[in-house]
């Protein structure tokens, strides 16, 4: 095999890699979104969030998706989060409100997050390297 075959082919596999972790963000937004919706209206009710903090992450749907998980995420890795230049949302209360739910998931969510983001960046570097 040629070094053209070997690049195209890792190419295209690269790319069905990156498709399909891209499906199961979807997959995941369809299926966990109404969790996400419970645990932050949770977090509005214990007043830790504001209404206007959150209408903005959810306005923006799929791509917002993403960006709540990642605001639990850290919350759960024990991170603070800053809301505003004023206000930060601590980790320690949030634990303590989201003991019932399962949000084993989340690790996974984020591990393949890191992984297209990888796999998005091998392949933009290749494209660059190829027109050389």
């Amino acid at each position: 095999m040629s070094f053209e075959n070997v690049y195209s082919i890792s190419v295209i596999l690269l790319f069905i890699i990156f498709i399909t972790i891209v499906v199961t963000f979807y997959a995941d937004y369809r299926k966990r979104s109404p969790q996400i919706a419970k645990v932050y209206e949770l977090l509005k009710q214990q007043q830790l969030i504001r209404s206007d903090d959150y209408n903005i992450w959810e306005g923006l749907g799929f791509w917002g998706f993403g960006f709540r998980v990642t605001i639990i995420s850290r919350l759960l890795n024990g991170k603070r989060v800053k809301l505003t230049q004023s206000r930060w949302l601590e980790p320690v209360p949030v634990k303590n409100a989201l003991c019932d739910f399962d949000l084993t998931w989340i690790n996974t969510y984020i591990m393949k997050n890191k992984i297209a983001l990888i796999v998005f960046a091998v392949l933009l570097t290749l494209s660059f390297l190829h027109d050389i």
